[in-house]
């Protein structure tokens, strides 16, 4: 045998070994997957209707906040003194934030929040703000700008 009928051989023998490892003798089907749902999807929001005055009253469970909802302004106030405080040393008791989420602490009284609706644990809409609320917590996002705050006893935060 000369030696390029040696490397033919030898090619033929290398391209055999390749085929028998590259090439599957047998076709295996591939599994399957199914997804299923595990979790039920989130209620759709409760909708709140707004008062004479045009303002839906709200309050968390604890009555520990109190917040009034207008188109353009959500106002929120506490007896909590965890908030900023004041000049003169005394903590805000009263926040709003508007539509584009610009925040501000007041000195205002929202009144007795007469008609107001103790919100459970859920997601709720009024006056184009998207209401989410938990036991100790209410947060306020505006539906055109997603600009809002979430108000606690201990913190106000605007986004």
């Amino acid at each position: 045998m000369d030696r390029f009928e040696g490397l033919g051989v030898m090619a033929a023998a290398v391209c055999s070994a390749v085929a028998a490892v590259l090439i599957p003798t047998a076709v295996t089907a591939a599994p399957t997957y199914h997804l299923i749902t595990t979790s039920t999807p989130p209620a759709p929001p409760v909708s709140l209707a707004p008062n004479d005055q045009g303002y839906v009253r709200v309050t968390t469970i604890s009555q520990a906040i109190g917040c009034s909802v207008a188109a353009v302004i959500v106002a929120c106030e506490t007896s909590s003194d965890g908030w900023p405080a004041r000049g003169d040393g005394k903590p805000f008791h009263t926040v709003s934030v508007n539509v584009d989420g610009e925040l501000q602490f007041v000195d205002a009284d929202l009144g007795a929040l007469e008609g107001k609706v103790e919100l459970s644990p859920r997601t709720y809409w009024a006056q184009h703000w998207t209401i989410t609320a938990a036991a100790d917590a209410i947060s306020f996002t505006n539906d055109r700008t997603g600009h809002g705050m979430r108000v606690s006893t201990e913190k106000v935060d605007s986004f």
